[in-house]
């Protein structure tokens, strides 16, 4: 049987030996195509996206390693482009920010002057306290014996509250407040203290009147409405002016 000089010589058998060769799968050059296939598989990313071989959240679009979350000619998927002006953020177009605002979840902050985004997105200032060049600053002064104090007894020292028969958490709110309240250990959280001078966000008692990142309990006071936004900014005023009895 004549058997071409061109074929590759894995092919260049007898009849008989050529069949079993072709019926067993071929010469290796078939395998090693296989072997590029599962490589090319490989660079494709999980959600679809060809990775190329680029860098671990990268993606390739025309021919370059991008990142889809911030390239705004590649937003969110190769070829989504942003509208001219617009930058790419978590993958999604939003308008540019000028001057000293962020973007915070999409929308423009000037962060020199937001309640909710003092100094940086994730940083709100507390009641009754706003944010003066990205800082936040204490409201108006407040008398502890007119504005403050009512607000703690008459809702809080009732019967089972904190009394002086059986005060919920040793705390008793019948007698000398401030003196159970300012630098008082926080014993059921292990740390902490009642009330910080000059430091609202430091001050437990903020955290049981507004009901957040408490270690236990409930919010205060228990089985009454939440106090007004004005009552709490009242509060968090004169713990920031310094926690005096005035």
């Amino acid at each position: 049987m004549f058997v071409s000089r061109w074929l590759p010589s894995c092919l260049q058998l007898s009849a008989p030996v050529l069949a079993l060769a072709l019926s067993a799968g071929g010469c290796d050059s078939g395998a090693e195509g296989g072997e590029d296939e599962a490589a090319e598989e490989e660079e494709a990313s999980d959600d679809g996206e060809d990775t190329g071989g680029c860098p671990t959240g990268q993606t390739i679009c025309d021919d370059a390693c991008t990142d889809l979350n911030t390239d705004a000619n590649h937003c969110g998927s190769c070829g989504w482009a942003c509208e001219a002006g617009a930058q790419c953020i978590d993958a999604l177009c939003v308008a540019a920010c000028t001057g000293g605002e962020l973007s915070c979840g999409g929308t423009c902050v000037d962060v020199s002057s937001s309640d909710e985004h003092c100094g940086d997105c994730d940083d709100p200032c507390a009641p009754g306290t706003h944010c003066e060049g990205g800082e936040c600053a204490c409201g108006d002064p407040v008398s502890f014996a007119t504005d403050v104090l009512p607000l703690l007894t008459d809702g809080c020292n009732g019967e089972n509250c904190h009394d002086s028969i059986d005060p919920s958490s040793n705390l008793d709110l019948s007698g000398d407040v401030i003196s159970v309240l300012l630098d008082v250990p926080v014993n059921q959280c292990g740390s902490g203290v009642r009330v910080s001078a000059g430091n609202v966000e430091g001050s437990y008692l903020m955290n049981k009147l507004l009901g957040n990142e408490m270690c236990q309990g409930e919010r205060m006071p228990r089985n009454n409405p939440a106090l007004p936004n004005a009552d709490l900014a009242k509060i968090a005023n004169w713990i920031c002016h310094g926690a005096e009895n005035n």
